[in-house]
């Protein structure tokens, strides 16, 4: 039953002998008719922000088994323009994930659902959070021959958030480049010394470059 079900009338599924489980999407709990069910014997899966509140009520409560709807959450790793890892995890736990660059290269920024978390990483290695929805790795690179030069830039970095490339700490007056891998230039942005957010297509690699500094990112 969907999330908008406010009511359950009168008899609805009584003599359902037959009937093995119950789902209510609501987690506020609908009114049942005191009649609307007699067999109580199905297990009843309602969200679980609701749980405690289908248990008391007088109607609801009457089923033997009242369990939370088991939500699919993943860890997704957004990692090239030719897909991105999505991996099951189990509510209330925590997953270590280790990060390589590639030769040439190292990492400028992570983002964990689009916030910066690059500090939090620890010998290559980043922890998430207890996970209770799904979240999002992103990592952009920064080519390791622009390290020194990058210095000189504020520390320029990178990362992707709701479609755009975000590009922070630019001087006012850099010239932003973002290209595609196949060397395409799709947008140029002048730095003004505030976030630039640079609209791009999703599920494609981007190199993005600002002075001297050359970072590449997954979309």
């Amino acid at each position: 039953m969907g999330n908008k079900l406010t009511n359950v009338e009168f008899r609805a599924f009584r003599n359902c002998k037959a009937l093995k489980s119950i789902t209510v999407q609501n987690p506020t709990v609908p009114d049942a008719n005191e009649d609307a069910f007699n067999y109580y014997t199905a297990t009843l899966y309602v969200p679980d922000a609701g749980l405690a509140n289908y248990k008391a009520h007088e109607v609801w409560g009457k089923f033997v088994q009242i369990l939370p709807i088991v939500e699919n959450l993943y860890l997704i790793i957004a990692q090239s323009e030719s897909g991105r890892v999505k991996m099951p995890v189990t509510k209330g736990m925590s997953y270590a994930v280790v990060i390589e660059a590639e030769e040439g290269w190292k990492i400028n920024t992570l983002t964990y659902n689009g916030m910066d978390v690059t500090e939090q990483i620890v010998d290559g290695v980043f922890t998430t959070p207890a996970m209770y929805e799904s979240g999002e790795l992103r990592v952009a690179y920064e080519s390791v021959s622009n390290a020194v030069s990058a210095l000189s830039f504020n520390n320029i970095k990178v990362y992707g958030q709701s479609g755009n490339i975000v590009v922070k700490n630019a001087e006012v007056g850099e010239i932003i480049r973002v290209y595609t891998t196949d060397g395409k230039l799709t947008n140029t942005t002048i730095a003004n010394g505030n976030d630039l957010y640079i609209g791009v297509s999703t599920g494609a690699t981007y190199i993005v470059k600002a002075g001297l500094s050359t970072l590449k990112i997954a979309m």
